[in-house]
């Protein structure tokens, strides 16, 4: 029922430290282990193949299925496209996704998609869904020119983590309402996050989480993190290496 995709660009070309989005993603699916979520990653893929692995994963979707999406890398609005790059490419306009097309192809399905993304100021704008006419669906975003250390990873990514697994049996709905209360905190440290779209029908917001949290096994984690082995194993399992 609770699908989870990832979509990730490794970011070598765009980050002094390019573990900041391995590291994203890491441990979101290190949470994600732990749950019954059926979690497929597609990471670091040319656009033509992150284009099919996505309809594919669209096109196996039951109508009871609610499918959450997790994007980090590269991206942001260029040119009045809410785009993702799936690869590092020399032109980016041929490289580019647009997210719309992306969620419009869900043609109503339940879709909730969390982009954690850097954009570079040379190439792209901060989001703007205010267009946004998707039905049944909830866009969250933090949309920064800065570079983040791999070692703390992000606001956006870790409130997230704690938002959807913090509390077992919660509401999706409150859930929700958590990550946006601290997505609101995070503003007055002038980070630009921002709920931009949620059409969410009542019987999806009412759907229980599972929730897998564990404050010692998080802490283990965050003092596993100085080496980052653990990062690149992750990515390369999730990226089916």
């Amino acid at each position: 029922m609770y699908k989870f995709l990832i979509l990730a660009n490794n970011g070598s070309l765009y980050y002094r430290d390019p573990r900041w989005p391995k590291y994203n993603v890491a441990y979101l699916n290190w949470f994600l282990s732990f749950t019954d979520y059926d979690v497929v990653g597609i990471l670091d893929q040319p656009r033509d193949v992150f284009v099919t692995k996505t309809d594919d994963f669209i096109s196996s979707l039951s109508p009871d299925d609610i499918t959450f999406i997790y994007m980090s890398g590269v991206g942001g609005n260029r040119n009045g496209i809410n785009g993702f790059l799936p690869h590092e490419y020399s032109n980016i306009d041929e490289g580019i996704i647009d997210i719309n097309d992306i969620l419009d192809k869900f043609q109503g399905k339940p879709v909730i998609i969390f982009i954690d993304i850097f954009s570079p100021r040379t190439s792209f704008r901060k989001f703007d869904f205010t267009d946004c006419t998707v039905e049944n669906c909830y866009i969250a975003y933090s949309c920064s020119n800065m570079q983040w250390s791999a070692g703390d990873g992000t606001a956006f990514t870790g409130r997230l983590i704690r938002a959807m697994f913090g509390h077992s049996g919660a509401t999706l709905s409150d859930a929700l309402d958590s990550f946006q209360k601290a997505m609101n905190q995070e503003r007055q440290t002038k980070s630009k996050i921002a709920c931009a779209h949620n059409s969410l029908q009542d019987d999806v917001k009412k759907v229980f989480l599972q929730g897998v949290f564990d404050n010692q096994n998080y802490q283990l984690q965050k003092g596993e993190s100085d080496d980052f082995s653990w990062i690149y194993n992750m990515w390369q399992k999730l990226k089916g290496e």
